[in-house]
């Protein structure tokens, strides 16, 4: 799909527009389990996980170990896919980390779920919009999308 829109193979702006690609995927697809989860139950932010329904503490274990996997992933990748290092980068590495620890802490303390649930809806839902607006940016800066 990336090289069909005139992306040149094998250049670093090619892996970024294609983690964006992988980035819309998985928010779309965490987007709908949380709203899911918020569908079914009402949003108590003191409520200890605990009390919750077997299926629904369960529901949120998934979707905190698919977010926090997902961080580990993209911050591995960063990682390794980068050449010259950025303050930026700094920055863009340790939202990584403190959004995996965010998402173990309700795991471990056993409460929170429904905030860190809420604050993971919030950020979730705009990412393809951000996503789209980088892959936009870069197919113009290629010579594609002048039109």
């Amino acid at each position: 799909l990336i090289q069909r829109l005139g992306f040149p193979p094998s250049t670093k702006m090619t892996q970024w527009t294609t983690g964006s690609v992988v980035a819309i995927f998985h928010s779309s697809n965490l987007t709908a389990a949380l709203l899911s989860l918020f569908w079914t139950r009402m949003y108590h932010v003191t409520e200890p996980m605990h009390t919750a329904p077997q299926w629904w503490q369960q529901a949120s274990h998934a979707v905190f170990q698919f977010c926090t996997g997902y961080m580990i992933y993209d911050a591995i990748a960063i990682l390794c896919m980068h050449g010259e290092w950025t303050s930026s980068d700094s920055i863009f590495l340790a939202h990584h980390v403190i959004v995996a620890f965010f998402t173990i802490s309700p795991r471990l303390v056993g409460a929170g779920q429904s905030a860190v649930l809420m604050l993971m809806l919030m950020g979730e839902c705009t990412n393809p919009f951000h996503n789209v607006y980088y892959i936009l940016e870069n197919c113009q800066s290629i010579g594609q999308c002048q039109h």
